[in-house]
């Protein structure tokens, strides 16, 4: 069997023999099944051109992807289902309020699309999009005052050993390219230089390392792999790859000087773990106690790239313009510069990457002003964290929705506050906070009407403006229980595609059925989907009840245990089942570990609780 992105191309063309059956990529784990089961000899051909070298293609043709997948972080519920049907190192981490979301980062973005595939109405696509820039003239009269006044740094290379530089990233970042300018540059001076690079998996956040060994004459010169403790330079582009112990044993505290971007991607281990700690602190940490730390410099040059230029492939070229300014290389600026020349590719970008790299390391204060893409987030404080809850519930529903979980969250608070001696504030209160958060994702959760609300919004189209430029068309994929068909193979709604300009004022008009939700007009509450996130919301109720009936010191920490699972059940229809029914053993020896513990009766009848 044969299966591709694209299978109509072979029809009539007598490619294959006619015992090789044509199928789309969609059938690859069905058909591999069928086959694991068939005996005897079985062959599966994957035919499709590499995503990472379709973008390279592109890039150096000049000519912008002709599909973008975007995410409405609104919607997402941050499941990670798309990550697992992709394994794309372009979907990435967003941190918001409501806790962590997806993202597409639109320059790592191959236009793959089986991201769309994922469970989850948050996708749309865009054809022909135009993609968002960053005013030139601003930038222009920035870069003129700069250039003008930077000093160029003195270096020299010693003459009595060579010098090693290593660069560090993951596949599709460019790792290779900045290890070959800089090899070139080292040429272009006369030097001797050896490199070796060793490569990982584009699409799955494979390491990429490239050695340099640099000298003043070629017989000073043996192999081209840097030995340890032998390392001068390490430009991180990735922190995760420079803190491995692999690396850090190139590493000399009294030699090596780092320059490391902040902008930190999450391993693989991000598919299967959605929370995953993503920590670039910790990284560099880790590097600094190799290396020269008075001496290393750390930027978010991922982001720095991004806001200037939208497009984050020029911070490689950005951290060797930080590294030349600081006196780090060995390198003289016309080398570089006429190494840049000579690749070939994104000249002029790559040029003004090079000289903002400088601008960065020599005036940091000149840069802070675009350095304000991701603000972090932080917990609200409990008081505006709950009020902030009941203005979303009641756009969701009403007033009384909002009541209700006003009052299931106040009572919670005024019987912990007794419970451990505070007389009002945020304090310690763990468990009101958990309570807060649990009750509200369950209240608040994101049918047929959310989904046609969210999509409303002007934050919608205020995400979308950040992003391309123009009044882009959209196409929604998504799987409305009315329209989509049932997988025969797994019994399980496919998503289909919805597009024209008559969706969105449908979607504004779909979102006021928000008064028939719940009742027995209800057309979607049929659905099993709504029928177990009702069930969710009764069940949460009862378990507050019994968490408040049993609350002592003793228990506290069970009960926030309790209290935060819902935080864990996310996803959309069978995600959001699966994520549902995975949990379902843990809640219940938590509320088992509950019942066993000594009923907390004069507090509950303090604020009225009958236990």
């Amino acid at each position: 069997v044969v299966v591709s992105d694209d299978p109509d191309r072979y029809h009539g063309q007598g490619t294959f023999p006619a015992i090789a059956k044509i199928y789309h990529r969609s059938e690859m784990d069905r058909l591999q099944l069928e086959l694991r089961e068939t005996k005897g000899v079985t062959i599966l051909l994957y035919d499709q051109t590499c995503a990472a070298e379709k973008r390279r293609r592109r890039k150096h043709a000049g000519v912008s992807a002709p599909i973008r997948a975007f995410i409405n972080e609104k919607v997402c519920e941050g499941c990670g289902d798309c990550h697992k049907t992709s394994n794309c190192i372009a979907v990435e981490p967003a941190e918001t309020i409501d806790g962590r979301k997806r993202r597409i980062n639109q320059t790592a973005c191959n236009s793959d699309l089986s991201c769309v595939d994922g469970f989850c109405p948050s996708f749309v696509t865009i054809e022909n999009p135009i993609m968002h820039k960053t005013e030139a003239p601003v930038l222009d009269e920035v870069e003129a005052a700069h250039r003008a006044s930077l000093p160029d740094p003195l270096v020299s290379l010693p003459i009595d050993r060579t010098f090693g530089l290593l660069v560090t990233g993951i596949g599709g970042a460019g790792i290779v390219t900045i290890g070959s300018l800089l090899a070139m540059a080292a040429h272009l001076e006369g030097k001797a230089v050896r490199c070796l690079n060793f490569t990982g998996l584009a699409q799955k956040n494979g390491a990429v390392l490239s050695h340099l060994q640099i000298a003043a004459q070629e017989r000073q010169l043996d192999v081209p792999r840097i030995q340890e403790g032998e390392l001068d330079l390490l430009l991180a582009y990735d922190l995760a790859v420079a803190a491995s112990p692999q690396v850090r044993l190139l590493c000399d505290k009294q030699r090596t000087v780092a320059v490391g971007n902040l902008d930190l991607a999450p391993t693989a281990d991000f598919v299967t773990q959605p929370d995953l700690k993503i920590d670039a602190g910790l990284h560099r940490r880790a590097v600094d106690r190799r290396c020269k730390a008075e001496r290393s410099i750390y930027l978010t040059v991922s982001e720095f790239a991004e806001k200037l230029f939208g497009d984050t492939t020029a911070a490689g070229v950005m951290m060797i313009g930080m590294a030349y300014q600081r006196g780090l290389l060995p390198l003289g600026r016309a080398a570089i510069e006429r190494a840049i020349e000579l690749n070939g590719a994104a000249i002029d970008l790559n040029r003004r990457a090079f000289l903002w790299g400088r601008i960065a390391a020599d005036d940091p204060a000149a840069v802070a002003p675009y350095l304000l893409t991701h603000v972090p987030v932080h917990d609200l404080p409990l008081p505006d964290l709950v009020q902030r809850n009941k203005e979303q519930l009641t756009a969701y529903q009403n007033r009384g929705y909002a009541q209700r979980y006003a009052d299931l969250v106040g009572k919670v608070q005024a019987i912990e506050a007794s419970l451990s001696g505070f007389s009002g504030g945020d304090g310690d209160l763990a468990l009101t906070r958990a309570v807060a958060k649990g009750y509200y994702k369950l209240l608040a959760y994101k049918d047929e009407y959310e989904v046609a609300r969210l999509y409303s919004e002007d934050s919608f189209k205020e995400s979308l403006a950040a992003t391309f430029d123009g009044r882009p068309a959209l196409t929604f994929h998504m799987a409305p229980p009315l329209l989509a068909r049932i997988d025969p193979a797994t019994g399980r709604r496919r998503k289909i595609k919805l597009s024209g300009a008559w969706l969105l004022p449908a979607l504004r008009l779909l979102k006021h059925g928000k008064v028939l939700r719940g009742t027995a007009i209800d057309p979607f509450g049929w659905q099993q989907d709504r029928q177990l996130e009702r069930q969710m919301i009764r069940d949460y109720e009862a378990d507050v009840e019994l968490i408040l009936s049993h609350l002592t010191a003793e228990s506290l920490a069970t009960a926030v245990d309790l209290a935060a699972l819902p935080q864990e059940i996310r996803g959309f229809g069978h995600v959001k089942a699966a994520s549902h029914e995975r949990l379902a053993g843990k809640r219940a020896a938590l509320r088992q570990k509950l019942e066993t513990s000594t009923p907390y009766r004069a507090a509950a009848v303090e604020v009225g609780f009958q236990a």
